[in-house]
């Protein structure tokens, strides 16, 4: 997943080292990041990772 400021500049916030597998939909909640993995590629482990925002 990748942060875009509004500047235009670019960072990696989270990889496949954080679990990241075929991501399908991101949800932003009150600082809080929710990204949906349905795991299509191997291994299969479909799952949800939760990350908070810093401003």
């Amino acid at each position: 997943m990748v942060r875009l400021a509004p500047d235009g500049s670019r960072s990696v916030v989270l990889t496949a080292a954080d679990g990241l597998t075929s991501p399908t939909s991101v949800a932003v909640h009150r600082g809080t990041v929710l990204v949906t993995s349905a795991a299509f590629a191997p291994p299969p482990d479909p799952n949800v990772l939760t990350a908070r925002l810093h401003r």
